[in-house]
């Protein structure tokens, strides 16, 4: 498939999901704190160097914070699908959260991609929890409830991109994979506590690995064998499939 035709498959999947959505979240966020109001949700949209990659890694994080309303005073905007799909193209195909000073959650996945100079791979960052809150931290429970009745998109999003790998660094969010992806297996690595580094176990994708958050790992004096572990996995993908 071509970009566009894949960004229009993207953009339907979203358009069947999202019409009863922006009252949902203009009804929560009346009535709470502007730092726990929902955000935006987040859409994904591909480039050329998803396509043409020979390897396709997507890298999950927990869920935004703000997206695009940073300001916690400010109450949620709902924008239009093809306006929310621009912010992730501005925001990420365009390199702009490589800019300046790179946040933490970045310089984890740049450190993958320093590890594999020679080798076409195609990076796309994806979120666990679509719709975040405009605080740091985990959503409202309300918000959540809401993702999973009125945007529950992901393995949908995963069947339209089928990437090679999936990585999360998501934590303890365990329980949120499971809910969002259906019944998947956690399997054990060796030297590794489950909790620490397991792989998850997901229909039609060939590996998918679960580690601590960059934000979190940078707090661990032992954060580089995490690192290792997951390039590791990566490699040995790479010479089972050359």
């Amino acid at each position: 498939m071509t970009v566009d035709q894949i960004n229009q498959n993207l953009k339907q999947l979203y358009s069947r999901h999202y019409p009863c959505l922006p009252q949902e979240l203009e009804s929560f966020n009346s009535g709470v704190s502007g730092k726990e109001q929902a955000t935006n949700p987040l859409l994904l949209q591909i480039d050329d160097a998803w396509v043409n990659a020979d390897l396709k890694i997507m890298f999950f994080g927990k869920e935004t914070t703000g997206w695009w309303n940073n300001n916690s005073s400010d109450c949620q905007t709902i924008q239009t699908i093809d306006e929310l799909c621009g912010l992730y193209s501005n925001f990420y195909l365009s390199g702009n959260c490589l800019k300046g000073k790179i946040g933490v959650f970045w310089q984890g996945i740049k450190k993958i991609q320093d590890a594999f100079p020679n080798i076409q791979i195609g990076y796309l960052w994806n979120n666990l929890l679509k719709i975040g809150k405009c605080a740091r931290g985990t959503p409202n429970d309300k918000i959540i409830e809401i993702t999973k009745q009125y945007f529950n998109v992901l393995e949908e999003e995963i069947e339209i991109l089928k990437p090679d790998i999936v990585v999360f660094f998501t934590g303890n969010y365990d329980a949120y994979i499971k809910e969002f992806l259906g019944d998947v297996k956690i399997e054990q690595v060796t030297g590794f506590e489950e909790k620490e580094f397991c792989k998850i176990k997901i229909t039609n994708i060939p590996l998918s690995v679960r580690t601590y958050h960059p934000n979190y790992l940078r707090f661990k004096k032992s954060r580089e064998r995490y690192y290792l572990e997951l390039i590791k996995q990566i490699k040995e993908y790479l010479d089972r499939h050359k």
